[in-house]
Formats: structure tokens, C-alpha cells, sequence
């Protein structure tokens, strides 16, 4: 069910569980409360928007406290243009919060006054509310970002530019400062691993590569090919042997957890959790293992153009210096035959020389080809053994 009937079907149920006359719900868009839900009685009187300040709903969302209000006509916070109907005088507005957060606020409106109980039991409700509220929220924004990365992918001009939006994109979505994509791969007889994308910019050795063994928690996570994560890491305890060769590093930025995502068989996302986010969430989780099969995807993609480009363009261009080079050496033979031509037979030193310039011409191209050709399956190779492992 999508969030605006989630929404809707919670204030059919306040209304039911406190024999209440109409509930409605605002959440919080651009400093004022606007409205998202409204069921029961005359609901067509309840305005679009209203202020926060000075309003009890306001005051529910800055106290985060439900307000309790025997007789609304009474007190100074309601508008008295509202009509009450049937003598439903009785409201409790009651904030929904996640963790501290304002999601929306509920207003339930009854004859009779809410009691303490009544008060207790919105607060257990509330708690539950937010909860689901949340996780639709998150799940939306999860396959936002999926969907992002997705786009990205296509749109992106190389696959550098691509890793380093799946970076920025999951360091945005996840609201840390630092994410990190490694790719790793097989050097001799032993696995290596480099950074080919992270953010925060300019703070990372891109294309840096060191043998695996080096980075344990990146190992394991590789080796596994399970989501690991350390937390806890400035509580004062010792630190898992995974991350001890990171105890500088940790102290340094003020690390309160590292999530190490696996890339299939391709590498590991490292992000870090500091400041007022001490941990992940199983949804931010989840998601993260997500973005890992996306560029495990990417990561073969890149593999398949390196196939292409040796096909397309190195054995063609080793093709063609191969012939330049030919050319070349039946060039400078002809030019070495005119001249003994030239001192055995003088009657036949005119046809020899035209020939020998005729074949000069094509010198310089020959050459340039062969050079050239040359210099373009160095680099290509360079290129595939530096940047596409």
C-alpha cells in the first residue's frame, strides 16, 4: 500500500480506538503544517496549511509532548473560525517521532475528554505509527536511489565518472561523509586491491592499489562475500583485529562505525559512520547490498570494454603497424636497389630514380603509420593493465 493510504488508514483507526469524531494528520512542508490526511466529520472545514506557531498542533511538533485538550473553544491556540460540530470539543494532537524525529502530527477530536489512559495508549500507538511511517519513508528513498544509481550508470561518460556517482549517491542517501568503492584483483598469486572511486573529493588515492592482505577488513568482506560491520569503535574497547591496523584513522576522524559491503566477486564498499550517526540501520543495510550488486554489474561492464577494445582496436592497429612496417623495409630496399641500378645500368638510371622518388613519397607516411601504430597498442595496453583490471 502506498504512504497517502498508510497515512489514511491510520486516522481510521484513531478514530475507531478512541470512539473519536474525526482525526486528522500534518506532516511538516516548508515551516508550516499541512495537511495529509482527514477522515471523519465535516473533514472539509480542516485548512490546507496552518502555522506552526501558536497552534496546538505547532505546539506538539516543537514540545514533542501530545497536548491534551479537555475543551478546545477554551483555549487561545484554537481558531475560533473553525465550527465545532456536535460538541466534539475533547482534542489530543499527538506527534509521531522516530528517534527523535518529527514524522507528522496526529489531531483526534471527541465529545468526551481524553484521559490519562487514553494518553498512554496514543503514545504506544504513536510509537508504532512512526515506526511504519519510517520504514515506508526509507523504503521509498532506498528505491529512489536505486533507481538513481541505475540512471547513472547509463548517463555516466566513463566508468569513472559512474563509480564515483554510485559514491556520492550512497554517501548522500546514507548521510555519511565517506564511501569508499574498491575493486579488487588478482596480481601474480595473490590478490590486490585499489580505490577506484570515493568521496568526500580529492581525500583519497583513486586508482591507489596494495596487496589484499594489507586490508583486512576489506579481505574478509571480499573473502566472505557478507555484509560486515564494526561498531562501537570509540567506546574505549579493544578493537576487532579487522580494523586495528585503522586505530589511527579511527581516533583521527572520530569513527563510531565502519559498514563494509561486498561487490560480488569484484571488490567492497567501505563507508564510515561519524558524529551523530553512530551505526547502520538494517534498512541502510540492506540498501548497501543493493548498491554492491549494481557495481559488481558495472564492474563486469568495465571488463567486457577492455574485451572490446582489444578486439577493435588493438588487433587492427597491430595489423596495421605490421603492414606499415613491411612497407617500410620494401621501401628502403627499393631506394637501396635504385642506387646499385643506377651504377650498373646508366641507361636505365632514369626509370630507377623516378621509381626510387616515387617510393620516397610514401616514406614519411609509412613511417608515421608504423610509428603510430606502435605508440596506440602501447597505450591501449598500458591503458588496460592500469585502469581496467
Amino acid at each position: 500500500m502506498a504512504f497517502e493510504g498508510i497515512i489514511q488508514e491510520m486516522a481510521d483507526q484513531l478514530i475507531e480506538d478512541f470512539d473519536a469524531e474525526r482525526c486528522t494528520i500534518r506532516g511538516l512542508h516548508r515551516n508550516k503544517l499541512k495537511l495529509i490526511a482527514a477522515r471523519g466529520i465535516n473533514t472539509e472545514t480542516r485548512r490546507d496549511e496552518i502555522e506552526i506557531a501558536g497552534t496546538i498542533a505547532g505546539n506538539a511538533l516543537t514540545s514533542r509532548t501530545i497536548q491534551n485538550i479537555t475543551d478546545i473553544t477554551k483555549d487561545k491556540r484554537y481558531d475560533p473560525t473553525y465550527i465545532v460540530h456536535n460538541g466534539a470539543k475533547a482534542l489530543m494532537a499527538i506527534p509521531l517521532l522516530f528517534e527523535g524525529e518529527f514524522l507528522c502530527v496526529a489531531q483526534i477530536y471527541r465529545k468526551e475528554p481524553f484521559s490519562k489512559k487514553d494518553e498512554n495508549f496514543a503514545k504506544t500507538l504513536a510509537r508504532y505509527m512512526a515506526s511504519t511511517l519510517r520504514h515506508i519513508e526509507i523504503s521509498k528513498m532506498n528505491r529512489q536511489t536505486i533507481l538513481d544509481l541505475i540512471e547513472a550508470s547509463f548517463r555516466g561518460n566513463s566508468f569513472k565518472e559512474i563509480f564515483m556517482n554510485i559514491a556520492e549517491k550512497t554517501s548522500l542517501r546514507l548521510e555519511v561523509p565517506s564511501c569508499l568503492i574498491y575493486q579488487v584483483f588478482s596480481r601474480g598469486n595473490e590478490y590486490w586491491c585499489k580505490i577506484v572511486a570515493g568521496v568526500p573529493p580529492g581525500e583519497h588515492e583513486i586508482d591507489y592499489s596494495q596487496p589484499l592482505k594489507q586490508q583486512p577488513h576489506i579481505e574478509s568482506t571480499f573473502i566472505k562475500k557478507q555484509l560486515i560491520t564494526f561498531d562501537r569503535l570509540l567506546s574505549g574497547d579493544q578493537l576487532d583485529n579487522l580494523v586495528s591496523h585503522l586505530s589511527g584513522i579511527i581516533l583521527r576522524k572520530k569513527i563510531n562505525s565502519i559498514l563494509c559491503a561486498p561487490v560480488d566477486t569484484e571488490g567492497v564498499i567501505v563507508l564510515e559512520a561519524i558524529g551523530e550517526k553512530e551505526s547502520f540501520s538494517a534498512e541502510e543495510k540492506s540498501f548497501c547490498f543493493d548498491v554492491g550488486r549494481i557495481t559488481a554489474h558495472l564492474f563486469e561492464r568495465d571488463r567486457t570494454r577492455a574485451r572490446e577494445i582489444e578486439d577493435v582496436i588493438i588487433n587492427p592497429t597491430e595489423s596495421m603497424a605490421g603492414y606499415a612496417a613491411r612497407s617500410l623495409e620494401s621501401i628502403l630496399q627499393i631506394c637501396d636497389n635504385t642506387d646499385r641500378i643506377c651504377k650498373n645500368q646508366q641507361d636505365k638510371c632514369d626509370a630507377a630514380k623516378s621509381m626510387c622518388e616515387n617510393a620516397v613519397k610514401l616514406l614519411p607516411s609509412t613511417v608515421k603509420i608504423t610509428t603510430e601504430g606502435k605508440r596506440v597498442v602501447s597505450s591501449i595496453i598500458k591503458f588496460k593493465n592500469t585502469h581496467l583490471i
